[in-house]
Parts: C-alpha cells; sequence; structure tokens
C-alpha cells in the first residue's frame, strides 16, 4: 500500500509540473487561432 501512496504522490507532483506548461501551450493555440482568424478577415475585407 505504501508503493501506491508513493506512486501517486509522484504522479501528483508530475501533474503539478505539466499543468503550467499545459497552459503555455492552450494560451499560444488561442492566440494563434485569434491571428488566423483577424488575417483571414483581412483578406475577405481586402478581395
Amino acid at each position: 500500500m505504501d508503493s501506491l501512496a508513493t506512486s501517486a504522490r509522484e504522479l501528483s507532483v508530475g501533474f503539478t509540473d505539466v499543468n503550467p506548461a499545459v497552459n503555455q501551450m492552450d494560451q499560444a493555440t488561442q492566440q494563434n487561432s485569434a491571428m488566423v482568424e483577424r488575417k483571414q478577415c483581412g483578406k475577405r475585407n481586402a478581395g
């Protein structure tokens, strides 16, 4: 049972480390999506 608790603790620490990176990737993806959308609108308005 101790090994299970240790594994769970290690996973928890791992997720704590990974979470900020995932949030950064999500933010970058949203920014890229907004940029593409703005460029597409600009092309439609220009053409």
